[in-house]
């Protein structure tokens, strides 16, 4: 009656579940053991267990079995992910988790499985899914850098513009002489080079990191406050830079991303509020980014919310909801950093902190 009973508990398990014995002979497995890799109990039983261990490690897994009898190797008490192989060959994604058992004086080891299939569709779903709204937010901030580019090179324009109107009054007065040219063609083409700089700028943001790499922190500071130069200026906007410099590992351009997002959000709340003489503070410590506004800060019940997918305080059609949250992805699961945000004064600060090489080099601009 108790045999009956622990049986029928065994082949209600929901995992499948295997027991082989020191050699790694196969006693006997349930019926979702079969469900799974689509043998028969009969099949399975007297058959070696690397039936369902797939290449390079199913001719191995007989010396595996060795060296944990002879060395005491173990890899009890461990939840191991890995592939297994079916009766009709497919590799399917499983987690097994192993127990010893002591019967009789023979030592045996019990195997519960888990198909990951689903689970590995949903991260492959989730991660298509974050892809997607990466690129979302890309094409975001591409429509913010032609706007910046537009402010960029208004001046130098305006500039070109009034040159060449310039150049016929000079040519009636006479003025014009062989060091009038070569005057009028260096300034002129300084300005172009300095809109080519800009474009390249602009382009070099664009360009998609396919490795990961160590970056200065200050560099790409600085970039991406050119980038916006600008639009800054335009609206008044002063910035700080302070501390200590360091280099991180990671995808540069991504980063970039992240601060070109938290600038644009400061810009923002400057203008939504009318704040005079609204100012950014950024400082670098030991692998800490503080980024500090002016902007009046965040009402406390929408504070917690910022990093969702989706949640703006912008009007509709002003803001996808997404910068915030596809920050947070870069620097927390691309970067394994930390980010966070609180009410500071009266403003707003956004603290990052990242894995950092020190580089042992004192900045201050203003």
């Amino acid at each position: 009656r108790n045999a009956k009973y622990l049986n029928a508990l065994i082949e209600n398990i929901f995992d499948p579940l295997l027991v082989i014995d020191q050699k790694g002979i196969i006693q006997y497995t349930n019926a979702n053991a079969s469900e799974l890799f689509g043998y028969t109990t009969a099949e399975f039983r007297n058959q070696n267990i690397n039936m369902i261990v797939p290449a390079p490690h199913h001719d191995q897994h007989d010396q595996y079995l060795a060296n944990y009898t002879t060395e005491h190797r173990t890899v009890l008490g461990h939840n191991r992910t890995l592939h297994a192989i079916t009766k009709d060959k497919k590799l399917i994604p499983v987690s097994i988790a192993v127990t010893k058992a002591s019967i009789e004086g023979k030592v045996y080891f019990v195997g519960v499985v888990r198909d990951l299939r689903d689970i590995k569709a949903l991260e492959l779903q989730n991660k298509k899914q974050t892809e997607l709204l990466q690129q979302q937010s890309k094409l975001a901030a591409m429509g913010e850098m032609i706007g910046a580019i537009a402010h960029q090179w208004r001046q130098p324009l305006n500039e070109l513009s009034i040159r060449v109107q310039k150049l016929k009054y000079a040519f009636m007065k006479e003025q014009i002489d062989e060091n009038y040219i070569d005057n009028f063609i260096e300034k002129n083409k300084t300005t172009i080079e300095f809109m080519s700089h800009t474009i390249d700028d602009f382009r070099n943001f664009f360009r998609i990191d396919k490795e990961k790499r160590k970056f200065d922190i200050l560099t790409t500071i600085e970039e991406t406050l050119k980038l916006q130069n600008a639009q800054l200026q335009n609206h008044h906007i002063s910035t700080t830079v302070e501390g200590d410099t360091f280099s991180v590992y990671g995808f540069q351009r991504e980063f970039q991303q992240v601060l070109l997002n938290i600038f644009s959000n400061a810009k923002d709340k400057f203008t939504e509020k009318h704040i005079r003489d609204p100012h950014i503070t950024i400082k670098l410590n030991k692998g800490s980014i503080t980024i500090q506004d002016n902007g009046g800060g965040i009402d406390k019940e929408v504070l917690p919310r910022v990093f969702e997918p989706y949640f703006t305080t912008k009007e509709q059609g002003s803001g996808t909801g997404m910068g915030l949250y596809l920050a947070k992805i870069i620097i927390e699961d691309n970067m394994q950093g930390k980010i966070s945000i609180a009410n500071k004064d009266d403003g707003v600060m956004l603290s990052i902190v990242l894995k950092y090489s020190n580089e042992n080099k004192e900045i201050a601009h203003g």
